[in-house]
């Protein structure tokens, strides 16, 4: 979109039936510092302040520190321009997040709000923007043409794409492809040994396979933000999981050891938890007496939103394997194999008596565990990538020598939330590194075109 406006010919490739990709399911907010309605607010904030959040919040060792600040310089900009010229309609709104809570509000919303569907909101208004240009004869849009390869020179700069065997040549390219949150292949590479994916089925990680084939560095692939509670009924296609705040419910180790203080964890202590844990595995143990009827333990994700009771699921789930009913928790650790399990909740039921959980610290639904329990296997499931491939303030592809892979250019999720934000997620940085860095990618890429 940028660089139609700058008067470039643009060729837009998409591998699927839609643009959009992650942001037609994702919520609609979007961080940055300056923008107007920020402005509005009363709210002082600079780009300073905003990067020092980055390196409170993630570590500045895990940051790009260059990129870091040139999106916190540009960020704001990129807001007012997707409501002043693209045409996105947004709200009023300034907060925190949903997220870890920064110092300054400065996440806002398109205006449907922070739920899912809000992307859309961006996606049609960029969409019915790139159509005028599609009017005009400027810009092409080709959908369900799937980029297989770079065209490399012998230095491994880039000279084009190839789609269908076919070599298109280019002066400049940008690689917008998103994650690889539906990729096994590289989630297992750096981050999971479990691991299922709500992710489209769009993020294949193309992007990152282009960008080692030019022979790109790669910074914080091993991090990589997670939810727990997945049920991987489905495989990798996340679309179960298990109420791991369930009222009682306590979380196991392999070995039998809880890891947290179960109603206390943030929504990163939750992501660590099953990130950390040993294979990715977590067992969200429960017994009967904590079981109601209007309390659900499972809900669906994605395209499996049948309803059912907690008693048909657990048993759907016992015959399925991922569901453990035993009598009592002696036998459940034999059945499991789980060492520590005994021990784990002699002591949990001794404290609840006691009412103060003596490992750690948990005060709220304090329930002893009676009558048969049950576990429940979970693993994490994935919404968003956090490495990327190393790139500099012009969004330019870097390589481990420090030297730029010419006519390349990166924009959104492939950058890699984490070169950015650290190790930490913020509110809005999704559509932000989109808006931000496909501004400046293009920006570049024009330039380097020589229009």
């Amino acid at each position: 979109m940028r660089a139609a406006e700058l008067g470039a010919n643009v060729l837009t490739l998409e591998q699927h039936h839609r643009v959009g990709g992650s942001a037609n399911t994702a919520g609609g907010s979007i961080s940055g510092t300056g923008f107007r309605a920020q402005i509005a607010a009363g709210i002082e904030d600079s780009p300073e302040k905003f990067y020092e959040d980055f390196v409170a919040m993630g570590g500045e060792e895990n940051m790009n520190t260059e990129i870091a600040m040139v999106h916190a310089q540009r960020s704001g900009e990129a807001i007012d321009w997707l409501e002043d010229y693209v045409g996105v309609e947004m709200s009023d709104q300034v907060d925190t997040g949903g997220y870890l809570t920064m110092n300054t509000n400065r996440v806002t919303y398109s205006a449907s709000g922070a739920s899912s569907g809000g992307g859309l909101y961006f996606v049609n208004a960029l969409m019915d923007k790139l159509q005028g240009f599609i009017d005009q004869g400027t810009a092409q849009l080709a959908l369900e043409a799937m980029v297989t390869d770079l065209v490399l020179d012998e230095n491994k700069d880039v000279l084009g794409v190839v789609v269908d065997g076919l070599e298109i040549k280019a002066p400049s390219v940008i690689i917008a492809t998103g994650g690889y949150g539906y990729s096994e292949k590289w989630l297992k590479e750096f981050n999971f040994t479990n691991i299922t994916s709500n992710d489209p089925p769009t993020a294949i990680g193309s992007g990152y396979d282009f960008a080692r084939a030019a022979g790109a560095a790669f910074d914080n692939m091993n991090y990589s933000s997670c939810y727990g509670g997945s049920v991987p009924v489905s495989g990798f296609q996340a679309s179960l999981r298990a109420n791991i705040n369930y009222p009682g419910a306590v979380w196991v180790d392999q070995a039998g050891l809880r890891m947290f203080s179960e109603p206390d964890a943030t929504s990163m202590d939750k992501r660590t938890v099953w990130r950390t844990a040993k294979d990715n595995i977590v067992y969200v143990v429960v017994a009967e007496n904590m079981i109601k009827d209007d309390a659900p333990l499972f809900t669906g994700m994605m395209s499996n939103s049948a309803p059912f009771t907690t008693q048909e699921k657990l048993v759907e789930l016992e015959d399925q394997g991922y569901v453990f009913k035993a009598g009592s928790i002696q036998a459940l650790a034999e059945m499991l194999k789980m060492p520590e399990l005994v021990q784990t909740m002699e002591t949990y039921n001794k404290d609840v008596a006691a009412g103060k959980d003596s490992v750690f610290g948990r005060e709220k639904d304090l329930a002893a565990f009676e009558g048969p329990v049950y576990a429940v296997y979970t693993v994490p499931y994935l919404m968003m990538t956090a490495g990327g491939p190393r790139i500099n303030g012009e969004a330019a592809l870097v390589r481990e020598d420090g030297s730029v892979v010419q006519n390349v250019y990166i924009a959104g999720e492939i950058i890699g939330s984490a070169n950015i934000a650290g190790h930490n997620t913020i509110g809005g940085i999704g559509h932000g590194l989109c808006a931000t860095w496909g501004r400046i990618a293009a920006e570049n890429a024009v330039k380097n075109a020589g229009k």
